[in-house]
């Protein structure tokens, strides 16, 4: 298993050239790109990773940490997309269990998560919300 950490600044320190070597943090990630092939996401939750996410067809852990993060972490569990956990103190194996729980081939989350990807893509909303702006421009 590989696991990639988006850690700005944290990328170039000592403390990310002491992670173990399937821990690969880097100042900057191509999320979208990285959602392709992921089989978990773990986020805070912003509106963007969610969505991102969704597209993906990937289950989320999801920490909210501020603003809206944490009515979309519920969107997440009520869609039952993933689960929402409080990374700020966890202990080793509940995060460990959670993980494992939603890399589960069988986990009740990846299901909704796959019917929830092709919904969303079926509705081009990067499309649709185009073609309203234009309409707002026409004269």
């Amino acid at each position: 298993m590989q696991l990639v950490i988006s850690a700005g600044e944290l990328a170039a320190t000592d403390w990310a050239r002491g992670l173990p070597k399937n821990c690969l943090a880097v100042p900057y990630a191509p999320q979208l790109r990285l959602l392709e092939r992921a089989s978990l996401f773990i986020t805070h939750g912003g509106a963007n990773s969610v969505m991102e996410a969704l597209w993906a067809g990937v289950p989320m852990l999801v920490s909210p940490q501020c603003n809206d993060q944490f009515i979309n972490a519920e969107f997440v569990r009520r869609a039952r997309n993933g689960v929402v956990f409080d990374l700020a103190a966890p202990e080793v194996g509940a995060v460990t269990s959670q993980v494992q729980a939603l890399l589960d081939p069988e986990a009740p989350q990846l299901r909704p998560a796959a019917r929830l990807k092709e919904a969303y893509r079926a509705r081009d909303g990067a499309a649709k919300a185009a073609e309203l702006v234009a309409r707002v421009g026409a004269p």
